[in-house]
């Protein structure tokens, strides 16, 4: 397996040289940048638990893709920001195995009541 990883390294990295002095700007640009990352691309094969694949991130942040392209985004910057505040708890919060709607609901009265927020991540975390 490790020698199969090796020789697959070696492909990769000569066809992004060769990349690097292609005809297309954007292709030589990215080439190049892979380059910069190259032994970053392999950290899956050498350190345990670490996926080959950005799988559970694509999962994470898909909820927040769907919302933007169904809501068409934001038309003013405070808008931007409270869409990523509350994409944020809502993430979080799923993350945790934790409801958003009492959080909201208890973080809306703690400003009412001047009081202090909750805490985003639950004490047993």
């Amino acid at each position: 397996m490790l020698a199969r990883v090796q020789r697959l390294r070696g492909e990769v990295r000569r066809h992004l040289r060769r990349g690097v002095s292609w005809a297309s700007a954007r292709t030589a640009a990215t080439c190049r940048e892979v380059l910069e990352r190259f032994e970053a691309l392999w950290t899956f094969v050498a350190a345990e638990g670490v996926e080959p694949t950005n799988n559970r991130a694509e999962r994470a942040i898909c909820p927040a893709v769907l919302w933007r392209k169904g809501s068409f985004g934001n038309d003013s910057e405070r808008g931007a920001h409270f869409a990523e505040r509350m994409l944020t708890v809502a993430a979080t919060r799923r993350q945790h195995d934790q409801p958003v709607f009492p959080f909201l609901v208890e973080a809306i009265q703690a400003q009412l009541q001047q009081t202090s927020p909750p805490s985003l991540i639950p004490s047993t975390a």
